[in-house]
């Protein structure tokens, strides 16, 4: 939280001081930085800075005129997908608003993306990039079929408020509203259309990684420490390790990220394991200590208390190596676990403080007594590398894609949703003309039931951000 308050700060220091500069050389009439401006198309505001051009619009009409009936028919499939797509996307932004009434326990379907919030502040390169991509891609959408409809572009343009970065295409609006409503339709819907297709794009390329990465990387076997932030306790000396392949944690098998969650949770929510040793060795390597004495090893690295699982047989504490006795020994809860050994457990300071041993691939298994939260600081990947490059870049790259099919369906979402002055707006009004004129055939009766649709869809928003927001802060 502090980060981000820290960053808002210096992005606010340093727009005032642009938007400052700007004031004081336009009211100065400084020739060189208006003319400036004039040949590059950049504009500073109040709530960011703009930059407008007319250079893309000559590369938009070369890709129109490589196959002319092929970008037809694909925004003709386009508006078709769109307008298939309209019901479903009101139910799904309601869906929450059941979600949170019906089943608080279950996940939530949505999930806001803020910065600092639901997201660590170190993936904010990801976050605009993937931003710009996804805006700038449905923007280009809009370019192509307007081209296509031969409506003109007046600019193509680029701004940034904050670190939210945005595209914009400039219609002209005289020619827009003397096409049909189908022509129509199909140039507002395109934006739309290409969101769903980069979609679509990002998840096959995330089915098929497998197949092209399979030459260097694989899963399935376990997963890889990919970061371990300094001060967690986990990147001590003979603690976790930047390329670890963890394979188990206290016995409990770790093949994928859903394993490693699920084996955490486990030992979070149960009693601290238990190890079976041989009543040989405990007898061997144990310095008995009196009944009531918490401090039994003297605050000694390599040893550790221990006790019997079942307290009815002795509460007598035992001061033991740690590794040397739990290195190949099996995990157990009760001596019924253990056949003819006996089930000690670690006595910890605190109740919540738990003592793992995660089993690392090719190496000896590492030893951790702590909160089972600090895990949730280490990030890891599901990715093994079977040569020397490392994961480390497969990881960012699947993250990458992640944040564009998150943010390029939240753009298609927000713009399919009969919402004012986005692309819903008019996506639902060419849909009402076209497809139910014989239905309604007065056409205030239409613009009547329109603007009906668009204030359902404001209040579906309204109740789906607040069911949202209370069920992740509240």
């Amino acid at each position: 939280m502090s980060d981000l308050i820290w960053m808002l700060g210096v992005f606010a220091l340093v727009w005032a001081i642009l938007y400052f500069m700007d004031f004081i050389f336009r009211s100065c009439m400084f020739f060189p930085y208006i003319k400036f401006l004039h040949d590059t198309g950049f504009t500073i505001k109040p709530y960011g800075i703009c930059w407008e051009t007319m250079y893309f619009n000559r590369f938009i009409l070369k890709m129109q005129r490589i196959w002319p009936s092929g970008v037809r028919k694909w925004f003709q499939f386009g508006a078709l997908m769109v307008t298939l797509s309209v019901i479903p996307c009101l139910l799904i932004i309601l869906f929450p608003v059941y979600n949170y009434y019906a089943s608080q326990n279950s996940p939530p379907v949505l999930m806001p993306i803020v910065p600092g919030f639901t997201i660590p502040i170190s993936h904010l390169p990801y976050y605009m990039i993937a931003v710009f991509i996804s805006m700038t891609f449905h923007e280009f959408g809009h370019a192509l079929a307007a081209v296509r409809e031969k409506v003109s572009i007046d600019g193509y343009g680029f701004s940034v408020f904050l670190f939210f970065p945005m595209a914009f295409v400039a219609l002209n609006t005289e020619q827009l509203k003397q096409l049909t409503k189908s022509e129509q339709l199909r140039i507002c819907s395109a934006g739309v259309w290409h969101n769903m297709v980069l979609c679509f794009s990002t998840c096959l390329l995330v089915i098929i990684s497998p197949v092209i990465l399979k030459p260097f990387y694989e899963q399935g076997h376990g997963i890889t420490v990919v970061e371990i932030p300094k001060g967690t306790g986990l990147d001590q000396k003979g603690g976790l390790m930047i390329n670890d392949v963890i394979i188990d944690v206290n016995e409990c098998p770790v093949k994928t990220m859903m394993d490693w969650e699920n084996c955490l949770n486990q030992e979070y929510l149960n009693s601290q394991s238990g190890f079976c040793v041989s009543e040989e060795m405990y007898k061997k390597e144990n310095s008995v200590v009196e009944v009531g004495s918490w401090n039994c090893c003297q605050n000694t690295s390599e040893k550790m208390c221990f006790r019997h699982s079942d307290l009815k047989i002795s509460q007598q504490l035992m001061c033991l190596p740690v590794r040397k006795m739990t290195e190949k020994a099996e995990i157990c809860k009760n001596n019924l676990d253990c056949r003819e050994k006996l089930c000690l457990v670690p006595v910890l300071d605190i109740n919540s403080e738990r003592l793992l041993r995660i089993g690392v691939y090719s190496r000896n298994a590492v030893y951790y007594i702590g909160g089972i939260e600090s895990f949730s600081f280490v990030y890891v990947g599901r990715w093994i590398a079977k040569t020397s490059l490392p994961v480390k870049y497969v990881d960012m790259c699947e993250m990458f894609i992640g944040y564009i099919f998150a943010f390029s369906s939240g753009i298609a979402m927000i713009n399919i949703i009969p919402l004012f002055c986005l692309d819903g707006n008019y996506i639902i009004e060419c849909i009402i003309h076209l497809f139910l004129k014989s239905y309604i055939p007065i056409s205030s009766d239409r613009n009547k039931f329109i603007f009906l649709l668009k204030v359902i869809g404001h209040v579906s928003l309204i109740v789906c951000g607040f069911s949202v927001l209370f069920t992740y802060y509240f």
